[in-house]
């Protein structure tokens, strides 16, 4: 996938409108025409000329975590943890307004933050990606409540420490503090193509894909633009594609032919309607890259960068289904709530959930139940109990999917960013 902000492939006939010249490619282009107010004034300024790819030389200091190219010449698993982990960092330093860390003095509080006060940062953000590093710097304010569900009156447990990214300015100064990520990203997106998902095993594959679904998009938003209606979403889906073992892939592919989703997902009637199938026609060389049974927990881990969305963490191989279960568990936990004593308040993504693991309405606030504290569970009952003489699906509301645009990154994920500032 050739593009701009690292290789991003434009897969549609509709040329992106863009206001900056190239970053680190030929095609891609980064769009401001949704940006917010912090970076708005500024979006007509050029940002930084292609950097060349230095497969021989490391980003990293000599003393430091293992040069990028170790992780390139591992496994394909391995390298789409590392996109993942990549990509978390560069959304973290390109938080509007920034992100504050307990111990670090304040960055700019937006996009339009004087040159001075960028310029006193550049040492805190000009340093490169460190795969393998670790800190344990804290930020200020936890997420009480960051689906902000009415009734919620147990804690939001894991929730509570992940890291929110509101928005992304990509100003000239800005970015300039993460070319070297961006060169790095885009060294190992170019990798991608000489992989071959096909020799790996259903665990292998579902890791993969859900992390490359997930740097795809993040990564398209940063290149494309935050798209500002469901059909500019929609096509974003089709029109951002990486080259992966030598054919081109999508998010929608990723989404509705490899993982097999098929439950109604944001934008899913406009994709029935405008895009390709959901299934590989025969004789395409794609249908091996497919895992051989869908997974419904992947409802859980995809994310399209909306509020409702839950957060990106990494899957590996080896564990996948403990992190599946683990991500299932914690968005739960912070996103059902409750109205007075009369309805329980289920995400969007659980109704969606529902469908692919064959889960009645009628048996689900019994499954749901699970998932809640003790005196979330008195209030379930209190609400079922509300109308003896109906069913328990009449207390059921569910609540509209949310496309305004947020990232929320796992503890881990984020523990990376905070170490580039210590």
């Amino acid at each position: 996938m050739q593009g701009n902000i690292g290789a991003v492939k434009s897969t549609s006939h509709v040329q992106p409108k863009s206001r900056h010249n190239s970053m680190l490619g030929d095609s891609m282009n980064v769009v401001g025409s949704s940006m917010s107010s912090y970076s708005q004034n500024i979006l007509q300024t050029k940002v930084a000329k292609e950097i060349p790819v230095q497969s021989n030389s490391s980003s990293l200091n000599e003393d430091g975590p293992r040069p990028l190219r170790d992780y390139l010449s591992e496994t394909p698993n391995r390298l789409s943890e590392e996109l993942i982990r990549c990509m978390a960092t560069i959304y973290c330093k390109l938080s509007d307004p920034p992100l504050n860390v307990l111990g670090v003095p304040e960055s700019p509080s937006s996009c339009t933050s004087s040159s001075t006060s960028l310029s006193s940062l550049h040492g805190m953000y000009s340093d490169g990606w460190s795969p393998g590093c670790r800190a344990d710097l804290s930020y200020e304010a936890p997420l009480l409540d960051p689906f902000q569900v009415k009734g919620k009156s147990g804690s939001v447990g894991a929730y509570n420490s992940m890291i929110e990214v509101p928005w992304i300015c990509v100003d000239k100064d800005r970015l300039s503090y993460v070319a070297r990520m961006l060169r790095d990203f885009r060294s190992m997106v170019e990798h991608l193509e000489k992989v071959d998902p096909s020799q790996l095993k259903h665990d292998e594959k579902l890791a993969f894909w859900i992390n490359i679904y997930n740097a795809l998009l993040m990564h398209a938003y940063l290149a494309y633009g935050i798209p500002r209606n469901n059909l500019k979403r929609m096509t974003l889906l089709q029109r951002a594609a990486y080259k992966v073992g030598g054919r081109s892939i999508n998010a929608h592919t990723i989404e509705q032919c490899i993982l097999g989703c098929r439950s109604h997902r944001p934008t899913q009637w406009l994709q029935n309607l405008l895009l390709p199938g959901s299934k590989f026609k025969a004789g395409d060389e794609r249908r091996s890259y497919a895992i051989e049974t869908p997974e419904p927990l992947v409802c859980f881990a995809l994310c399209c960068g909306g509020k409702s969305d839950p957060a990106v963490r990494v899957y590996t191989a080896k564990n996948v289904h403990d992190e599946l279960e683990s991500a299932k568990r914690q968005f739960l936990q912070a996103s059902i709530g409750f109205q007075s004593d009369k309805k329980v308040l289920l995400p969007k993504i659980l109704e969606w959930y529902s469908r692919e693991a064959s889960i009645s309405l009628s048996s689900l606030l019994d499954w749901v139940s699970q998932y809640l504290s003790e005196k979330e569970k008195e209030t379930l009952v209190k609400c079922i109990r509300s109308k003896p003489n109906k069913s328990t699906t009449h207390c059921i509301e569910w609540v509209s999917y949310n496309f305004s645009f947020r990232y929320l990154f796992d503890k881990e994920l984020a523990s990376r960013f905070s170490s580039r500032l210590s």
